[in-house]
Parts: C-alpha cells; sequence; structure tokens
C-alpha cells in the first residue's frame, strides 16, 4: 500500500501530538491558572461581587485580554473559562499588573509555551523530512517501525502481514 501525503500528513500530526500533547496540557493548564490569577489582580474581589449583583448589561464575559506588566510588555492571556468584566471594558483591552514575580511566572509560562510550540515545529519538521522519502508502508515498517502505530487504522489494516507474527512463526519453527 502506497502512502501518499494525506497520509504522511496526518502521521506526523499524530505523532506529534502523542510525542508533546501532554507536556502542552500541563503547560497550558499553567498558563491558564496565572491568567486566571491576573483577571483577579486587575479585578478584585470586591469589584467582581459587585458586579454579581448588576444586571447583565452592566458587564459581560471575555475568554482573553491583554496586560501591561511590570517590565511594561503586552502579554495576551486565555482564560480556563469566560470571566466577567464592566461593559465599558474592551475585550483584549490593556491592564497594568505591578506585582513582579506574577509578570516573572507568566513570562516564563509564555516563554516555554513558546520553546514546546518550536520543539514540535522541529519534530513535525524533520519528521515530514524522512516521511517525505517513505513510499509505501512496507518502506516504512523497514526504515522506521515505531511510526506504524500513529497510522490511521484504516492504514494499520491494510498491512499485508505483521512482521512480529511472522518472527514469532519462524522461531517456533526453528
Amino acid at each position: 500500500m502506497k502512502l501518499n501525503q494525506v497520509i504522511r500528513q496526518d502521521l506526523v500530526r499524530t505523532m506529534t501530538a502523542e510525542a508533546f500533547g501532554k507536556r502542552r496540557e500541563k503547560l497550558e493548564k499553567r498558563s491558564q491558572q496565572l491568567d486566571d490569577r491576573v483577571y483577579a489582580k486587575v479585578t478584585p474581589k470586591q469589584y467582581r461581587d459587585q458586579m454579581e449583583t448588576l444586571p447583565d448589561c452592566f458587564w459581560k464575559r471575555v475568554s482573553y485580554m491583554y496586560t501591561v506588566g511590570a517590565d511594561d510588555q503586552y502579554r495576551h492571556h486565555q482564560f480556563s473559562e469566560e470571566q466577567k468584566i464592566p461593559a465599558g471594558w474592551k475585550t483584549g483591552q490593556r491592564h497594568r499588573i505591578e506585582d513582579r514575580k506574577l509578570c516573572e511566572d507568566l513570562q516564563k509560562a509564555c516563554d516555554d509555551l513558546e520553546k514546546l510550540s518550536e520543539e514540535e515545529r522541529q519534530f513535525a519538521k524533520e519528521a515530514a523530512a524522512v516521511l517525505s522519502e517513505i513510499r509505501s508502508l512496507n518502506q516504512l515498517e523497514e526504515r522506521w517501525p515505531e511510526a506504524v502505530p500513529f497510522l490511521p487504522k484504516s492504514e494499520q489494516r491494510a498491512l499485508v502481514a505483521d512482521v512480529s507474527n511472522l518472527n514469532k512463526i519462524l522461531k517456533q519453527a526453528a
């Protein structure tokens, strides 16, 4: 069976998600926790509680905002769930955060996510380069057998023979 471009791209996406998915999930969770702390700093509890008592027209829900850190750098923050802000604020409005430790933690979280994204891009680029030279499932089994389990299930069933089963039979015959 031939490996076409679509199968190769799907294989790269699947392997990349498997290799980096758990780390990405952990880093994004940490980043969202920090982003939620930013929301708490920008919109103090007293203000949030006051908004709860007002009719809906006085506040709106947002899923992200921008802040300006103590280092005067703008950062985009994605909340773990929608948060309330006063109706006059705009989504993406900039707010100053003076808490240097929080800003440093946020910067580290952003840097870690960017570093992971770069690692993912590099892995995908290298995997795609290797797979571009492989034209069939047989070649894939020979040159990169570790990649076979990441094939779409329909392609895995298309394999004519499972080499490990064949080897087992050969060993029994010996």
